[in-house]
């Protein structure tokens, strides 16, 4: 699982597209240029698309926030949202198969989880949506 810095979200909150800036990514401190957030794709917009050199990236940015013994489940409800992230893993998909590097970062804000899965009580398609995406190489 990779290590991202505090800084991926950087110094704004506008969740809007910016001049490019520089981040630390990665365990290992390597860098990478956000080209653009709020990126918009054919049916949803994606949080980050970020480059290091030729590689281009995307990244899809979530708050987990449902846990039950110790382990994360995604999304927490089943929302027209929901199906909007459904979108975005679709897309995520789309993208992989175009050579994109393509990721979501699970952001979680309770001790005790160590593990996320996918909603599969709450919202079934969610978590087809996220073997999808996995099987492709999507890494969350």
């Amino acid at each position: 699982m990779a290590v991202f810095s505090q800084r991926i979200l950087g110094k704004s909150s506008k969740r809007e597209s910016h001049k490019p800036e520089t981040m630390l990514c990665g365990s290992q401190g390597k860098t990478m240029t956000v080209s653009s957030r709020n990126t918009p794709m054919e049916k949803s917009r994606i949080d980050f698309h970020m480059e290091r050199g030729a590689q281009k990236y995307l990244l899809e940015v979530k708050g987990c926030t449902l846990e039950r013994d110790g382990i994360g489940y995604f999304p927490d409800a089943p929302t027209e949202r929901g199906v909007r992230h459904i979108h975005e893993l679709h897309e995520l998909i789309r993208a992989k198969r175009e050579g994109y590097w393509c990721g979501v970062v699970l952001v979680i804000r309770m001790p005790k989880v160590k593990e996320v899965r996918p909603n599969m009580e709450t919202h079934p398609a969610f978590g087809v949506a996220w073997s999808e995406a996995v099987a492709v190489g999507v890494r969350i």
